[in-house]
């Protein structure tokens, strides 16, 4: 059982999920992506698998992504742990040619708007090497330092099987979109992180937007994270 696994780990109360769920009463997944989800436990201040069931729903949809051509990326790195588990999924699937791209200013948030009242510029900054710590086990990983959109211009002739974006806000939101989209292949996964959060209704506003012209359907989960698969033959 999991529960046994993380009881050793000490520290705080491990979150509880549905006991009903195949995922949380099978230790052998979580077995693959442990260590790299130690950076979820914000230096003790918290349990390594508090948002266990956000990272589980990340690594299914990067299963999605197995059998397309493409690289695949993450815009809002933070501590790398989304792009480890990313990487773990794909491991075997990148080969020379493709890689994985990780963008982060590390730091900080860049100048929020009035859709971003939980946030200010400055905040979820960390240290680019503590990233590269996280990542360090993945020869395909380029980690990118510097603020969306400029920084995505190193990647604008690649094309894309999988986008993680997980920056918060409203305007970092809609320029990921408007930059990936076009260089999705079809059926590359999006998995927008914030989506569902009360306190990211500015990514929410950006999405529902972005989309509003598109003829992609968005599925918004129970875990707040939203996912829509690009279309095309």
């Amino acid at each position: 059982m999991i529960t046994r696994i993380i009881k050793r780990l000490g520290g705080p109360r491990p979150p509880k999920f549905n006991p009903k769920v195949r995922w949380w009463s099978d230790p052998e997944w979580l077995a693959r992506y442990e260590r790299h989800l130690a950076a979820d436990g914000l230096g003790g201040r918290s349990h390594p698998h508090r948002i266990l069931d956000r990272r589980f729903t990340l690594a299914s949809f990067a299963k999605a992504a197995r059998g397309l051509k493409g690289d695949t990326a993450e815009c809002g790195v933070l501590r790398g742990t989304s792009s480890a588990l990313i990487c773990e999924t794909l491991r075997d699937t990148y080969g020379s040619e493709h890689r994985h791209w990780a963008f982060d200013s590390f730091e900080g948030l860049p100048k929020t708007g009035a859709t971003d009242a939980q946030w200010k510029k400055g905040d979820l900054s960390v240290t680019e090497a503590t990233a590269r710590a996280a990542l360090a086990d993945f020869p395909y990983v380029s980690l990118i330092k510097g603020w969306i959109p400029e920084s995505l211009a190193v990647v604008a002739e690649r094309k894309f099987r999988l986008v993680h974006i997980d920056v918060d806000i409203e305007t970092s939101t809609r320029d990921c979109l408007t930059f990936f989209y076009p260089r999705a292949v079809p059926g590359a996964v999006f998995v927008i992180d914030d989506y569902g959060f009360h306190s990211c209704p500015g990514a929410r506003k950006s999405v529902d937007h972005f989309l509003s012209n598109k003829p992609e359907a968005l599925i918004e989960l129970t875990t707040g994270q939203g996912v829509f698969f690009r279309s095309g033959n």
